[in-house]
C-alpha cells in the first residue's frame, strides 16, 4: 500500500490501561487520572503532544449496561483523547490476573518460584491481545505511528503488523527482561519473542535488559544482531536503551500552597527525627520484607538511633484480589506489628506504615523532607521513584540508598548501592546515609538532580518517537518483488514458448531445507520426481549448482538422467553423460596452513566441524550453541581475512557455514561458462544465500532470477521458500 502524506499520519498509544480510570458507584460514574508510572509519565507527555490512547477503562465491560458504555466510551473520547477497549471480568481475570502478572510478572522478576503456566491463562491472554488489535484497527491506518506499552501486550505488534503493514510499530517493555536462561523457562517463549518482533522499534530501561533479549532472540528465534539491529530478511528490528524519566518540573514544584500545608504537617509530627522514607506498591518484586528485616537490624545494632529516627513506609495496594498479594500484606503487617511492638516507646515508634495510596501533594511533601529514600526492590525494571525523590529535594539534599537491582542503578552512581538481601549491608547503608557529610550529601544529589532534569520524561518519549519514525525510512532497502501469481502465470507462459530451456539450480536452502548436519538434507521422491520430469521434456537442460562436493552430488543423483551438477561453486562440473572436469588449476597448499586455526574453533565451540572439499574448507556452525557460535564465528572470520590478505582465496559466509576457496571460482563464472556454449531462449536460476549473488549478477538481462527466502539480493524477485518454488517447479514438470 503507497504511504499516505506524512502530515497526516497520527500517533497511536497502546496500554493495558488508560491514563484515566473509570469507576462506578453509587449511581454515578467517575473519571480520575491514573497514578502508575507509565500513565503518569505519558499523561505528561501528552499534555504536550496529541495522540490517541487506547486501553482498558478499568471497568469489565459485563458489569455495566450497553447506555453506561457508551456514555464512557462518549466521556473518555471527548474529555481525555482515549479509547477504551472491552474486555469482561473473567477476561481480566485470566489475562491480566492470570498470564500477565501469575507467569510473565514473576518469571521476567526472576521468581520462578511464583510462576504458573496455564494453557487457559495463555488462550486468554492472545485472545485479549487480538481484542486490542481489532480495537486499535477501527482508528489507525498505515500511515501511522503505533506505540505499545509494556508485558500485558507482547503479541499485539506482530497481530498489528499483519494487518497494517507497512505502519510504524513500537514497543516499549517497562519490566526486566530476564537472562535466557531464566526466558527459556516459559512454555511460549518463541510466540511472544515473534509477538515483539513485529515492532520497527523495541525499547528496554537498561543496557542488561536489551543484551538479555538479544540473546533470547539469537538462542531461540535463531535471528542474529548487528549493534542491536536484528535482519528478519525482509524488514530490520531496532532494539535500544531508552531510560525513562519523569516530568521534572512537576516534581520540583514543592513550593505550592498545599504542598507547603502538608510540609509543616510532617515537620509537626517528626520535630527533631531524621526521616528515612520507602515508597512502593506492596509487590514481592520491591523486596520490602527484605527491607524491614535489615531495619530491625539497623535498630538492633544502632540502639543510639532509637528515638531520632522514623521510618515511612508507604505501601500502596495493588492486585489484592491475588493470593500471594494477600499473603504479603500479612507478612508485611506482622513484621511491621513487630519491629514496632520491640523498639517503640510512648512517645515514639520507628515505624509510620501507610497502606493506601497518597494525594499528590502529601506524596511531594514526604519526598521533600525524607533525610533518606530507602529504596531496595529486589528487582525492578526502572523505579522512577527514586528520580522524583530527586526532583523534590530542594531543601535536605537527601541520600538515595539504591538496590543494586533497580534498572535506575545504571544512572544514579552517586547513591549508596546496596545488595537488597543483604541485612548488614543496608543497615551499613542507612548508618553512612544518616552521617554523611553535608558537602558530600549536597555533591551526590546535585549530579543526581541534573541528569534528572535533562533527561525527563519528554526527552525519553521525544527520543523513541523519533527513532521510531525514522525506522521504516531504513527499512526501503528490503522492499522486495515477491513472485506473485501472476508473475509466475508470465514465467510459465515464456516457459512453454521456449524451445532451448536452462535452470540452474542452487541445493541447500533451495532444492532442500537445510538440516543440522549437512549429510541429513537428502532429497525425497517428489523432489526426485520433480527434477525428472522438467529433465525428461525436449530441450530442457538442468543444472544443480551448488557449493557441495562432487562425490555429494554425484551419489545423490545418480539415478538422475539429463542433469548437469557443478559442485564446489563451480571447481568441478559434470555435464549430462558426460564426466567430471576440472575448470580451475590452484594450488591447494593453502589448507595446510588454514586447517589448524577451523580445528582450533572447532575444539573451542562445540557442536561445529570442518567440511573439506577439494579446493576448499568450510566450517559449519549450524549445530552449536547459537549465540556463542555468533561470537566465535566473528572471531574467525576476523583472524582469517587476516591470514588470507596475501593469499589467492576468498573466504564466503553461507547460513550458519564459513567457506575458504579459491577465487578463480564462482557459481556466476561457470553460469557464463555454460551459456557461452549453446543459445537459450528461456533461462532460469534460483538460490537462497550470499554465493548465488554471482550467478545472479553474471545471467544476461532477460533471465529470471529467483531468490529463496526474503534476504537482500540482486535477484530480480523473491519467493518464501523451498515449498514454494517447489510447486513452482511442479509447474514446468507439468507442462
Amino acid at each position: 500500500m503507497s504511504r499516505e502524506k506524512e502530515s497526516s499520519s497520527k500517533l497511536i498509544i497502546v496500554s493495558h490501561r488508560l491514563p484515566v480510570t473509570v469507576t462506578s458507584g453509587n449511581n454515578k460514574i467517575s473519571f480520575t487520572h491514573s497514578s502508575g508510572g507509565l500513565a503518569t509519565g505519558l499523561s505528561s507527555y501528552s499534555k504536550k503532544n496529541n495522540f490517541t490512547w487506547i486501553g482498558f477503562s478499568g471497568i469489565p465491560s459485563d458489569k455495566i449496561g450497553e447506555e453506561e458504555r457508551s456514555y464512557i466510551s462518549e466521556k473518555l473520547s471527548d474529555g481525555y483523547n482515549c479509547v477504551p477497549v472491552s474486555l469482561t471480568e473473567d477476561e481480566i481475570k485470566m489475562y491480566y490476573n492470570g498470564f500477565s502478572n501469575n507467569t510473565i510478572w514473576p518469571l521476567f522478576h526472576y521468581f520462578p518460584i511464583y510462576t504458573t503456566y496455564s494453557e487457559k491463562t495463555w488462550l486468554v491472554y492472545k485472545e485479549v491481545n487480538e481484542k486490542f488489535c481489532e480495537e486499535i484497527l477501527k482508528h489507525a491506518s498505515n500511515n501511522d505511528t503505533i506505540w505499545i506499552h509494556d508485558y500485558q501486550l507482547m503479541l499485539l505488534p506482530q497481530m498489528i503488523r499483519e494487518r497494517l503493514p507497512d505502519a510504524r510499530i513500537g514497543f516499549f517493555l517497562h519490566i526486566p527482561f530476564p537472562s535466557s536462561e531464566v526466558y527459556r523457562l516459559l512454555p511460549y517463549r518463541k510466540e511472544l519473542l515473534l509477538g515483539l518482533l513485529g515492532a520497527d522499534l523495541i525499547g528496554f530501561h537498561t543496557y542488561n535488559y536489551y543484551r538479555h533479549f538479544l540473546s533470547s532472540v539469537l538462542r531461540i528465534c535463531g535471528h542474529e544482531n548487528r549493534f542491536g539491529e536484528i535482519d528478519l530478511k525482509d524488514r530490520m528490528v531496532k532494539a535500544d536503551v531508552f531510560p525513562m524519566g519523569i516530568d521534572y518540573n512537576k516534581y520540583s514544584g514543592v513550593n505550592k500552597a498545599g504542598v507547603k500545608k502538608e510540609i509543616e504537617k510532617i515537620r509537626e509530627k517528626s520535630e527533631h527525627l531524621k526521616i528515612i522514607l520507602s515508597i512502593d506498591r506492596l509487590d514481592y518484586s520491591k523486596g520490602i520484607l527484605q527491607r524491614l528485616e535489615a531495619f530491625d537490624y539497623f535498630l538492633e545494632k544502632n540502639p543510639g538511633y532509637h528515638e531520632k529516627i522514623v521510618m515511612i513506609l508507604v505501601a500502596v495496594p495493588t492486585r489484592t484480589e491475588i493470593k500471594l498479594y494477600r499473603h504479603l500484606k500479612s507478612d508485611v503487617d506482622r513484621l511491621i506489628a513487630s519491629i514496632n511492638g520491640r523498639y517503640s516507646t510512648i512517645s515514639w515508634s520507628p515505624i509510620r506504615y501507610m497502606y493506601r495510596s497518597i494525594p499528590f501533594n502529601t506524596l511531594l511533601a514526604f519526598y521533600n523532607q525524607a533525610d533518606v529514600a530507602l529504596l531496595t526492590p529486589l528487582r525492578d525494571g526502572m523505579n522512577l521513584i527514586a528520580k522524583e525523590y530527586a526532583a523534590a529535594q530542594t531543601v535536605k539534599s537527601g541520600v538515595i540508598i539504591l538496590s543494586e537491582m533497580a534498572g535506575v542503578v545504571e544512572e544514579m552512581g552517586e547513591a549508596v548501592i546496596v545488595n537488597p538481601n543483604d541485612r548488614a549491608g543496608i543497615s551499613d547503608a542507612i548508618k553512612r546515609a544518616l552521617e554523611m557529610p553535608e558537602y558530600e550529601r549536597n555533591a551526590r544529589m546535585a549530579k543526581i538532580k541534573e541528569r534528572v532534569k535533562e533527561y525527563d520524561v519528554f526527552k525519553w518519549a521525544d527520543d523513541f518517537i523519533a527513532k521510531l519514525q525514522s525506522a521504516p525510512a531504513d527499512n526501503t532497502k528490503y522492499e522486495k518483488i515477491i513472485l506473485t501469481r501472476k508473475i509466475q502465470n508470465r514465467i510459465l507462459d515464456d516457459y512453454k514458448k521456449g524451445e532451448s530451456r536452462v535452470l540452474f539450480l542452487d541445493y541447500d536452502g533451495t532444492l532442500v531445507n537445510f538440516s543440522s548436519k549437512p549429510e541429513d538434507a537428502l532429497p525425497d521422491e517428489e523432489l526426485y520426481g520433480i527434477i525428472d520430469n522438467i529433465a525428461a521434456k525436449e530441450g530442457n537442460d538442468i543444472v544443480v549448482i551448488s557449493g557441495r562436493s562432487r562425490s555429494f552430488l554425484e551419489k545423490i543423483f545418480s539415478s538422475s538422467k539429463n542433469l548437469s551438477l557443478v559442485a564446489e561453486h563451480g571447481a568441478w562440473i559434470r555435464y549430462s553423460g558426460g564426466d567430471w572436469q576440472q575448470t580451475i588449476e590452484v594450488d591447494t597448499g593453502w589448507k595446510k596452513l588454514i586447517r589448524p586455526l577451523l580445528e582450533k574453533y572447532v575444539r573451542h565451540t562445540p557442536g561445529t566441524f570442518i567440511e573439506e572439499k577439494d579446493f576448499s574448507l568450510a566450517w559449519h556452525y549450524r549445530d552449536a550453541d547459537p549465540e556463542f557460535s555468533s561470537v566465535n564465528s566473528k572471531e574467525l572470520k576476523l583472524q582469517l581475512l587476516d591470514f588470507i590478505s596475501n593469499l589467492n582465496i576468498g573466504l564466503m559466509e553461507g547460513n550458519r557455514v564459513i567457506e575458504i576457496k579459491s577465487l578463480e571460482n564462482s557459481k556466476g563464472i561457470t553460469a557464463s561458462r555454460i551459456l557461452s556454449g549453446k543459445n537459450y531462449d528461456f533461462i532460469l536460476a534460483a538460490g537462497d544465500d550470499i554465493t548465488d549473488e554471482t550467478m545472479f549478477e553474471k545471467l544476461p538481462e532477460n533471465a529470471y532470477t529467483l531468490k529463496i527466502g526474503l534476504g537482500n539480493t540482486s535477484a530480480k524477485y523473491n519467493l518464501y521458500d523451498v515449498e514454494e518454488f517447489r510447486k513452482l517447479l511442479k509447474n514446468f514438470g507439468e507442462v
